[in-house]
């Protein structure tokens, strides 16, 4: 069953580890993609991008551009206005690939990978192109990594990932 926009308003410190161990599908027309999430980030007080108004909500997809052009897929947490997100930078694909069970390291090849672009920008991630569902993992199995510990963005509440 699809995640609801309930499961991500919350704080992204929550939702981010919450996500860890569930399978995420991308339809592009008659193919599906299944990857499951084995890295993601909490971020509060994102930064607007330039020349757009964002009005951030819980479980709203933002692709944001970075300098180098690399894309990223955020979601939106908390409730209306609040700048708080969860981004997915890591992922195992599971099916519609040709080398299943392989690692997608990093967030601009896991939105290559899955075709994630603008187009996708302001929809809900429940929609019919891009979904998250299933269960989490057991949260023992969570290893959190803290901004002290990492090179981070100055509005990182820290990394969540599968313990290898």
């Amino acid at each position: 069953m699809k995640l609801s926009t309930r499961f991500f308003a919350r704080p992204p410190e929550e939702v981010a580890p919450d996500l860890i161990g569930r399978r995420m599908f991308r339809r592009l027309g008659r193919r599906l993609y299944e990857v499951e999430i084995v890295e993601t980030g909490a971020y509060r007080g994102t930064a607007r991008r330039s020349g757009e108004g964002v009005s951030y909500a819980s479980g709203i997809i933002y692709v944001h551009v970075g300098q180098r052009g690399y894309r990223t897929l955020a979601i939106g947490t908390e409730k209306k206005g609040e700048p708080s997100v969860v981004t997915i930078r890591h992922a195992l694909c599971r099916s519609g690939f040709e080398g299943p069970n392989e690692l997608i390291d990093g967030p601009g090849k896991l939105t290559n990978a899955l075709e994630i672009d603008r187009e996708l920008d302001g929809q809900p991630i429940n929609g019919n192109e891009l979904w998250v569902e299933g269960d989490t993992i057991i949260p023992s199995l969570v290893e959190y990594i803290s901004p002290n510990e990492a090179k981070m963005a100055s509005n990182c509440l820290g990394y969540y990932r599968l313990k290898i």
